[in-house]
């Protein structure tokens, strides 16, 4: 639990270095837990999280997280 602790700190000084915005945020979540549990995931996968946008604000969203260098 220290663990999760210690990184969500990380992830919101993250957050505030690279200005991101409500669904970069929650998309880097995504990544990072998938990452964390050893899965990978892939960008047609996040696309299709509809409980945090459209697919449309989506693609936008990871459009800029590539721009920012958060996401290759």
């Amino acid at each position: 639990m220290e663990k999760f602790i210690l990184f969500a700190d990380q992830m919101r000084s993250i957050d505030k270095d690279f200005n991101l915005s409500f669904y970069e945020i929650h998309l880097l979540d995504r990544v990072a837990m998938a990452q964390l549990s050893g899965q990978d995931i892939f960008i047609g996968e996040l696309i299709e999280q509809k409980d945090i946008a459209s697919k449309a604000t989506l693609h936008k969203s990871i459009k800029a997280l590539v721009l920012k260098k958060c996401l290759h």
